[in-house]
């Protein structure tokens, strides 16, 4: 659960002040405004996209209405918090949950640069239609990520869609384009069609392994990404040795892999 997670942060938090061991502290950079990301490896803001800024102009190809930024709840458990003032309140008893509040700041951020940003309202049934592929028991929830980034591409003026979890928001104020053009989904030497976040991964030698993350990931919306996306879910029904990750972590994450 969120909770869960969280409890795990203070821990890790109080296990570092306390170590005998010389620990560096964690960046606690929140958000770079000005056209800047936060830099982890100096813990301070720079513009890390200051190359491929300079190439969005009037000239480029791309407009910021065809940016599309969705995220979502699916059901009825988080609901959004709608008294403003829970989003600024001191007293945390009475501060809204965080779902809210990364809602607002990605909302923000996609008004800051003139992209769509939608977070639709999925009910319950919506979800059990959504999820269900005919067999039993019901993908996990996870999987409806794959069909509303599906739903969203049915929009062909979105030529990118931009899918970020609930709990997730943008620390930086850089525009979205400079990291397409920086990993190739836009431009003159685009060639891919899907960014994603990266997550590393040990094996029980203790070698490590760089894998995709969907918690942010970018789809340029052609017809041969919407055949992937497709195939994404299909992939559990075609192949048995997947099947068993329509419910077993790390779900449509360990497909994509």
């Amino acid at each position: 659960t969120p909770l869960f997670w969280e409890i795990l942060g203070f821990l890790e938090q109080e296990l570092q002040n306390r170590s005998v061991h010389r620990i560096e502290a964690p960046c606690d950079l929140t958000f770079c405004p000005g056209q800047e990301s936060p830099n982890v490896a100096t813990c301070r803001c720079d513009p890390l996209f200051r190359a491929y800024q300079r190439q969005i102009g009037p000239s480029h190809s791309m407009r910021p209405h065809e940016v599309c930024i969705v995220t979502a709840d699916p059901g009825s458990d988080r609901p959004l918090a709608t008294n403003l003032s829970s989003l600024l309140t001191t007293k945390p008893e009475e501060l809204a949950d965080y779902w809210s509040l990364t809602f607002h700041v990605n909302r923000l951020y996609a008004h800051l640069h003139g992209y769509r940003f939608d977070r639709p309202t999925i009910s319950d049934a919506e979800v059990e239609q959504m999820l269900d592929d005919g067999h039993q028991p019901p993908r996990r929830i996870q999987w409806s990520i794959v069909r509303i980034i599906q739903r969203t591409m049915q929009d062909r003026s979105c030529k990118f869609v931009v899918w970020l979890d609930s709990d997730a928001y943008f620390v930086s104020s850089e525009k979205i384009e400079a990291l397409l053009i920086k990993e190739q989904l836009e431009g003159p030497d685009s060639r891919h069609l899907f960014f994603f976040a990266s997550a590393s991964s040990f094996s029980s030698l203790g070698t490590e392994a760089l894998n995709i993350s969907d918690h942010f990931m970018v789809v340029r919306n052609t017809p041969r990404s919407r055949m992937l996306m497709q195939q994404w879910w299909e992939l559990p029904l075609l192949n048995e040795s997947l099947s068993r990750f329509r419910q077993e972590l790390f779900l449509e994450q360990t497909v994509m892999n």
